[in-house]
């Protein structure tokens, strides 16, 4: 064997680059202490991340097979234990009817000592109701370990302030604590504000979460000085706080560091809150639980965020929007990157001054959009021209959905080939009788063909493309679109 085989660091690469392949790194197993080392330690770097998951990028196991190796050899199972950097709670099966929480497990994964893991991630509860008594805090608490720097909870059950004291006593250098969809659970003022004296490292803090009874003006104060936050998520943040601050104050010593966050909010309080955030760039709003008057503009006073990447509201029923607004919005913050306008409803707020005029000069200002998304109240659609505008002026965009209205006419006379070159998600919402395409009941496969070909031109990297309602030509065309491009849907 040649001597550079008997370096680690060689060994590592090599499997490294062929890791993906099936069976390699079982293979490699077999061929010498060394390299069975090395592929143990890719193997089980990730326990429980699933195959070609982002974090390790070949085949991993699970927490299942972690806890049958405990059954047969916990001296073995502690072995593979010592690799695990990220272990990650989801659920097992081969189907969806035989699916079982593998939070199931806590009892064999609490014999292992996890001394080098980094991330721990929870997320059980959709399903299974059970599951969530499984995963209490004192026994996730077990998977406190020192040198853990994320820990991630979604679905779990008796959170109380002992739990925070642990974790933050247990590590050290925590970085990011995500705590979602927990049940029986307290967490005071006092636990909250003790947690943050005591995390200096923390980065990313998610406690969007009613067991949060601790969310006060105080526990609020408490994470504006916090000297290293970049990430923040937390309940509806009330109007008085923001007054209660003081402006001179907002402006010298809050959020020195904090870039994303994630609340609820009105108008009103939006424009307070550009005085304690002025550096945020990408701001998330849940709008649900504010009144729709105070939500009315929402997107001006989101205009005071003047280095806004990314914005995102979910409006509530029965809101509002005024396109005017979205004017000075554009024009105030012209490195947006992200516009999200009730991503992930199928019903918007109502508009007003709403046109492709109003289009026009929002894609003039936004030259830097990679995604746009505008669920609008399904009774005003724009047209063809909206769609046009964008395809001029943002050569960025690569993921679109917007309401429009329009004839297949227009998609062969007012396409030209390589207008939008970088797009590659397209979704128009249709009225169910779409006014313009309507004229067409049916049509011949030759003439999809010609409108198939003209669209693909229009936007050479398009790959999912979808009309939502629409009639009759409009579903003919989305197959055949399909049909040409291998589209087969998300």
């Amino acid at each position: 064997m040649h001597r550079t085989l008997l370096l680690p660091e060689i060994i590592a690469q090599i499997l490294h680059a062929s890791a993906a392949s099936p069976g390699f790194l079982h293979t490699c197993l077999r061929i010498n202490k060394l390299f069975s080392l090395e592929v143990t330690r890719m193997l089980w770097k990730g326990c429980g991340v699933r195959y070609n998951f982002a974090k390790a990028g070949h085949v991993t196991p699970s927490i299942t097979d972690l806890a049958r190796i405990v059954q047969t050899s916990t001296k073995r199972a502690q072995y593979y234990a010592e690799f695990i950097q990220i272990l990650m709670f989801e659920e097992d099966g081969t189907s969806w009817e035989d699916r079982k929480e593998e939070a199931r497990w806590h009892p064999e994964l609490a014999t292992l000592r996890f001394s080098n893991l980094l991330s721990f991630s929870l997320f059980g509860g959709y399903g299974f109701p059970e599951s969530r008594s499984m995963s209490t805090g004192e026994i996730i608490l077990h998977y406190a370990q020192p040198n853990v720097k994320e820990f991630h909870i979604d679905g779990a059950s008796k959170l109380v302030d002992s739990f925070l004291d642990t974790l933050s006593y247990r590590c050290p250098r925590l970085e990011v604590l995500n705590v979602e969809n927990v049940s029986d659970s307290h967490l005071s003022e006092r636990g909250m504000i003790r947690f943050l004296d005591a995390t200096k490292h923390l980065k990313v803090l998610s406690v969007r979460t009613t067991a949060l009874e601790g969310w006060t003006l105080n526990t609020f104060k408490a994470l504006s000085v916090h000297s290293k936050l970049e990430l923040l998520s937390v309940p509806d943040l009330p109007e008085p706080w923001l007054r209660s601050l003081g402006q001179k104050d907002c402006i010298s010593s809050r959020f020195p560091k904090l870039k994303h966050f994630y609340t609820g909010i009105s108008d009103e309080g939006l424009k307070l809150l550009a005085l304690c955030m002025p550096n945020i760039k990408t701001l998330s709003l849940l709008l649900q639980n504010v009144a729709p008057s105070h939500q009315r503009h929402i997107l001006r006073s989101a205009s005071d965020f003047k280095h806004l990447t990314s914005l995102s509201i979910e409006f509530a029923p029965e809101s509002s929007i005024d396109g005017d607004d979205m004017i000075i919005l554009a024009q105030s913050c012209p490195n947006l990157q992200e516009l999200l306008i009730n991503e992930y409803d199928d019903h918007g707020p109502s508009v007003v001054n709403f046109t492709d005029a109003t289009i026009e000069r929002v894609a003039q200002s936004l030259k830097h959009l990679s995604k746009i998304t505008f669920t609008l109240d399904s009774s005003h659609k724009l047209t063809w021209r909206s769609v046009i505008q964008f395809a001029q002026h943002c050569k960025e965009l690569e993921q679109l959905t917007l309401p429009c209205n329009f004839s297949w006419q227009e998609v062969i006379d007012q396409a030209p080939a390589g207008l939008f070159p970088k797009l590659w998600f397209l979704v128009l919402v249709l009225e169910k009788n779409n006014q313009k395409g309507g004229e067409v009941d049916s049509v011949e496969e030759e003439t999809l063909d010609i409108h198939v070909a003209n669209l693909v031109a229009f936007a050479p990297r398009l790959r999912y493309f979808r009309l939502s309602g629409g009639d009759t030509m409009d579903e003919s065309f989305t197959a055949a679109f399909s049909r040409a491009t291998g589209d087969f849907g998300c």
